[in-house]
């Protein structure tokens, strides 16, 4: 389920395409928005009919990004979700020149460093509250989910590259964790 409560603008499409790494290809494929349509509106040349703008919009917060509202003291933003950075590093891991086996350990202790973040992220809220490891198996499903979610994504799109075939072993890893 996605909410948008932002109008997408071009400036905030280049850099939501700019932070999660994605060509405009890829995000034409991923919204079903045409190329050009993409070209221009970052350009600054058009708006995109509404469909279009939603359909990006969509796009974007179904890779993990949170569009952010104008503050007191400061403007419109974009944020990922802690599992969505997870996950980027995850895929700049699979695309490292490598051996399989040493990207896999490098994608273990990205898991690793994003449960301790969470732990000690919840010690900071509830102090020491036995409920915090919980807690912290809840935010390891949800990147387990975000992983999951990143492989259909994909597959659907029909991308084929090493970040993505690395996904796999790591859903394997995810999957494997109590």
């Amino acid at each position: 389920m996605w909410v948008i409560s932002v109008a997408l603008t071009s400036s905030l499409c280049r850099s939501a395409r700019a932070l999660i790494g994605w060509t405009i290809e890829q995000l034409a494929k991923a919204s079903g928005v045409g190329v050009s349509t993409i070209i221009s509106f970052e350009a600054g040349q058009r708006v995109p009919i509404r469909s279009n703008q939603v359909a990006l919009e969509r796009a974007f917060v179904e890779a993990g990004v949170i569009f952010l509202e104008a503050g007191m003291n400061e403007g419109r933003g974009l944020k990922l979700t802690r599992s969505t950075e997870a996950l980027r590093d995850i895929l700049l891991i699979g695309a490292l020149k490598e051996t399989p086996p040493r990207r896999v350990q490098r994608a273990k202790k990205r898991i690793e460093q994003f449960c301790d973040d969470a732990m000690a992220f919840y010690d900071s809220l509830y102090g020491d509250d036995r409920d915090n490891s919980q807690r912290v198996r809840d935010d390891s499903g949800k990147l387990r989910d975000r992983v999951d979610q990143e492989i259909q994504l994909r597959s659907r799109l029909g991308w084929d590259d090493e970040p993505t075939r690395f996904l796999e072993p790591v859903a394997d890893l995810l999957h494997g964790q109590p």
